[in-house]
């Protein structure tokens, strides 16, 4: 299959042909069990499961697959025991809290507090600035990665804790 360029502003392909390009990928390498988007507009959640066959060691190139984050968790699991010298930290939590998380990283690593300035936190440490025009999530494409992910998420709630569960819902 190749790209199909949407008749949108962007040089981009849509999010909805990247998730169906995607997926068609994870079920063609045996990584997970979705149907296509296809034509419905609903899906039941039975529907989608991680594959018997999926290896999570295995460098799957895949935007979709990328956000199989409890993969990437795994990953480093393998080297560095969580919670003596791995530390997973939520983005949102990090994002409404900047001063509170890196001094809670700080703590971790051994090093001594710090109150940091708002603004040089923000400056330094604020949301990277995406130039290229993407056009927004349509609900269908949305309700349909929510039920490719939920069994990843489960797992990586599973993994770090029940506070991590639902987070992506």
């Amino acid at each position: 299959m190749s790209w199909q360029r949407s008749p949108q502003k962007s040089m981009f392909p849509s999010v909805e042909e990247t998730i169906n390009y995607s997926s068609q990928k994870l079920r063609k390498w045996g990584m997970v069990h979705a149907p296509p988007m296809g034509n419905a507009s609903e899906w039941n959640a039975s529907d989608f499961a991680v594959a018997t066959a999926f290896e999570p060691h295995r460098n799957y190139k895949s935007d979709v697959a990328r956000g199989f984050y409890v993969n990437q968790v795994k990953g480093y699991m393998n080297y560095f025991p969580l919670g003596s010298s791995l530390k997973i930290i939520r983005y949102e939590h990090f994002v409404n809290n900047r001063n509170l998380v890196v001094n809670e990283i700080l703590d971790f690593v051994g090093a001594a507090p710090h109150n940091f300035d708002a603004d040089e936190l923000e400056k330094q440490l604020g949301p990277i600035e995406v130039k290229a025009w993407y056009p927004p999530m349509n609900n269908r494409s949305r309700t349909y990665l929510k039920h490719l992910y939920k069994p990843f998420n489960d797992e990586l709630a599973d993994l770090l804790g029940e506070e991590w569960r639902g987070v992506w819902d």
